[in-house]
C-alpha cells in the first residue's frame, strides 16, 4: 500500500466487470433449445458429408498405393530409371501421407461433432445463468475457456474472446437484434425453415451479402 501509483480493484467489482462480458456469450434457455435443434437436424447433413468425405479419401488413398506397386514394378523391369523412379516414389508417398493425416482428422472430426459443440453450448448456456447461480470460481473457469486476453486499467476490465466464442458472440448479437424486431417465435420458425438454403450461405461470409429472398437476412446469417 506504499506504492501511490497502484490501482485496487476488490474480487466482487472484477467478477462483475467478467459477469458483464460474458453476457455477450450468453444464450438464454430459448436460444440455448433452438441451437440444439438446430444441431440436431444438421446433424444427418454432417454425417452425409462425412460418408462421402471418407469414400472419396479411401478412394484417393488406394489409387496412390496402386500407383507406388506399379512405379516400384517399372523400375523393377527397367521400363522407367532410377532417378525417374525415385521422383515419382517421393511424390505419390508425400501425397499418401497427406491423404492419410486428412482422413485421420477427417475421423477425429466426426467423433468429435456433437460432443464439441454441446460442450461450447453448455459454457454459453452458464454464461447466462444469474448471480445467484454462478460462483466467482465458475465465473473464473468459464473466463479461462473462452478468454484470449484481459487488461485492466484503472478498474476498468477488459476481456477478448477466443474463437469460437468471438463468432458466438456476434451471432448472439445478431439473434437478439432480430428477436426484439420480430419475436423469438417467428426468429426461430424462420430460422428452422432455412436449413435447406444453409449450404449457400455458409459459402458467403458472416457479415456479407446473402442471396436472400423470402428470410430476414440475420435470420439466415445466424443459421450459417
Amino acid at each position: 500500500r506504499s506504492c501511490t501509483n497502484t490501482k485496487y480493484i476488490s474480487e466482487k467489482e472484477f467478477t462483475s466487470a467478467f459477469r458483464r462480458h460474458l453476457k455477450r456469450i450468453a444464450l438464454n434457455e430459448n436460444l440455448y433449445e433452438l441451437l440444439k435443434k438446430s444441431l440436431q437436424e444438421s446433424l444427418s447433413d454432417e454425417q452425409k458429408l462425412h460418408k462421402n468425405e471418407t469414400k472419396r479419401l479411401n478412394q484417393e488413398i488406394e489409387n496412390c498405393s496402386e500407383i507406388l506397386k506399379k512405379i516400384y514394378l517399372d523400375q523393377l523391369e527397367g521400363t522407367i530409371d532410377r532417378e525417374l523412379w525415385l521422383m515419382f516414389r517421393n511424390e505419390y508417398e508425400l501425397k499418401h501421407n497427406k491423404l492419410n493425416a486428412d482422413l485421420q482428422r477427417h475421423m477425429t472430426a466426426n467423433v468429435d461433432y456433437m460432443s464439441t459443440a454441446i460442450s461450447l453450448l453448455d459454457v454459453c448456456y452458464k454464461a447466462s445463468l444469474p448471480a445467484s447461480k454462478l460462483a466467482a470460481e465458475e465465473v473464473a473457469k468459464i473466463v479461462r475457456e473462452t478468454a484470449s486476453s484481459v487488461t485492466v486499467k484503472d478498474k476498468h476490465v477488459k476481456m477478448k474472446f477466443s474463437e469460437p466464442f468471438a463468432t458466438i458472440s456476434k451471432l448472439i448479437q445478431v439473434a437478439n437484434a432480430e428477436i426484439e424486431k420480430i419475436g423469438y417465435d417467428k426468429f426461430a420458425q424462420t430460422v428452422l425453415a432455412l436449413k435447406d438454403e444453409k449450404n449457400k450461405a455458409t459459402k458467403k461470409s458472416l457479415y456479407g451479402s446473402f442471396e436472400v429472398t423470402s428470410h430476414c437476412s440475420n435470420c439466415m446469417k445466424w443459421w450459417a
